[in-house]
């Protein structure tokens, strides 16, 4: 049922308690003591139980989760929520873009039906182009594998962000985490200058191929990219089905002779649901018929055909789009909660 870090704190919590009672009966003839145990104490419980509580308001939602070994509230806009599920009567699956994030209740179902009657999400549309997981080290580093990481300074994105949901899944399938590598929370341009100065030994970055930040980096300096091995490409693919392989071509980089191998996740056009069948399915139409002029306005290069266009999304599909792709004898998914 729990996470690492939850069962971590459950345990200390319940220790802290078993600690707080055997105290009570010792210092049971000592009234100042014995206060000061039980107020400790009662200072516990609610600790544990609002990490199981939540609240939903009508751009969002409310939930707490850990940092560190203390508990704070996070806010999750609509906007940011591509699906949901239930799990058990403890537990919520929500969905993102390329994450998912498992929610602990009290009592999930009610709050499930709550956020059902508030909810207005977003349904994919089409996707556009393949974000590439990028690892990124010095020329002259000793890291040439993903197992090389062992040990290392590694910046793997700013917090909660996808970028670091791909970097622990993709260190998870090689067998390492936080106590093997030195995890560090940076975004990409702090990422870059921390990289040449030496500060760290590499960073991941999600993102289209020829990203501005690691260009800016190979004028500084000169980088390598490591590639995954197939063993590992086919473990995310089996463990996660939104990451597909994909190859960044050779010369993508400044002395980047040789293409390299990693997974990449769709960057995916979104529809509101509040959209009707009508409007989405015209939107949809619209895009694949100015595909040159969308390229146009675009750093990043996209490969738009209907196809294509439906792979590697793990989100539910608009109606309107998929009445679009039904006319290509293309079926898709359309259920909300069945990823």
């Amino acid at each position: 049922m729990f996470k690492y870090k939850d069962l971590r704190m459950f345990v200390f919590s319940l220790f802290l308690i078993g600690l707080c009672v055997f105290s009570g009966v010792y210092f049971r003839h000592d009234r100042m003591k014995l206060v000061v145990v039980l107020l400790l104490a009662f200072s516990v419980i609610p600790t544990l139980l609002i990490r199981y509580n939540a609240s939903v308001f009508e751009d969002g939602m409310l939930i707490y989760t850990f940092r560190g070994i203390g508990i704070l509230p996070q806010m999750i806009e609509f906007k940011d929520l591509t699906a949901y599920e239930l799990i058990s009567k403890h537990k919520l699956q929500l969905g993102f873009k390329n994450k998912t994030k498992k929610v602990y209740l009290l009592d999930a179902k009610t709050f499930y039906q709550e956020l059902d009657k508030k909810y207005q999400g977003y349904s994919a549309i089409a996707s556009l182009y393949t974000e590439a997981c990028q690892i990124v080290v010095p020329a002259d580093s000793s890291i040439h594998s993903i197992e090389d990481l062992e040990g290392k300074k590694v910046s793997i994105g700013e917090e909660e962000s996808g970028t670091e949901q791909n970097a622990i899944q993709i260190l998870s399938a090689y067998g390492l985490n936080e106590k093997l590598v030195d995890e560090v929370n940076l975004d990409y341009t702090n990422a870059a200058k921390k990289l040449n100065s030496g500060d760290i030994d590499a960073l991941f970055c999600t993102a289209g191929v020829q990203t501005t930040v690691i260009n800016e980096l190979a004028k500084q300096r000169k980088i390598r990219l490591i590639s995954l091995d197939q063993k590992g490409i086919d473990r995310l693919k089996k463990s996660y089905k939104f990451y597909t392989e994909y190859s960044i071509p050779a010369n993508t980089y400044t002395d980047q002779t040789q293409p390299v191998k990693t997974v990449g996740v769709k960057a995916v056009l979104l529809a509101s649901d509040k959209l009707s069948e009508d409007t989405v399915k015209q939107i949809t139409k619209i895009l694949f018929a100015n595909e040159q002029k969308i390229q146009y306005a675009l750093p990043v290069d996209i490969s738009l055909d209907e196809k294509t266009a439906v792979e590697g999304i793990t989100i539910p599909f608009h109606d309107g789009a998929a009445a679009y792709y039904k006319q290509y004898g293309i079926t898709v998914n359309t259920e909300k909660g069945s990823n």
